[in-house]
């Protein structure tokens, strides 16, 4: 058994002529939220051992949020940059076997995609800063397949 947890990347700054999106920072609104979404996954009893995110700004910044909580490594990818689900199960395909739950955070559409592959037709916008709890019945990371995900919550952070 695997545990997966897709994130939204908590909201981030709309940006200027002057900023590429790849490069848009967090807002304290977002950095808040990554904050209390990262301390209610530890409330759920979830322990992951490595967390996996694009290489935006705003992607980083919410998955080192996570790391410090949790006291975990990061790695920034990015082909996880505006990725589509294929990807994100390509990424878990070639995670280490000694990994047993990660943390995978993205941007949408992406992530709403797979919203709605691990709970069909009632997800269709995960906000920022949301959570897709998952876990899947494989042994190997290289049997991984989104469709074969079975949900186990939706989290999303409070109205502020």
């Amino acid at each position: 058994m695997k545990h997966i947890v897709f994130v939204r990347h908590a909201k981030a700054s709309k940006g200027d002529s002057k900023t590429k999106d790849f490069d848009r920072p967090l807002t304290e609104k977002g950095r808040q939220d990554a904050l209390e979404m990262s301390i209610k996954l530890k409330a759920l009893n979830f322990h992951p051992e490595l967390i996996v995110c694009s290489s935006s700004k705003r992607t980083m910044e919410t998955a080192m949020i996570y790391a410090r909580n949790h006291g975990i490594e990061t790695q920034g990818m990015l082909r996880l940059y505006h990725a589509m689900p294929e990807t994100y199960e390509s990424v878990l395909q070639d995670l280490d076997e000694s990994i047993n739950s990660v943390i995978i955070v993205g941007h949408n559409p992406g992530i709403s995609f797979i919203a709605d592959i691990a709970n069909p037709g009632k997800t269709t916008n995960l906000p920022t800063c949301g959570m897709i709890i998952t876990k899947i019945s494989i042994e190997k990371w290289p049997d991984c397949t989104l469709k074969e995900l079975n949900l186990i919550s939706i989290e999303v952070p409070s109205e502020t």
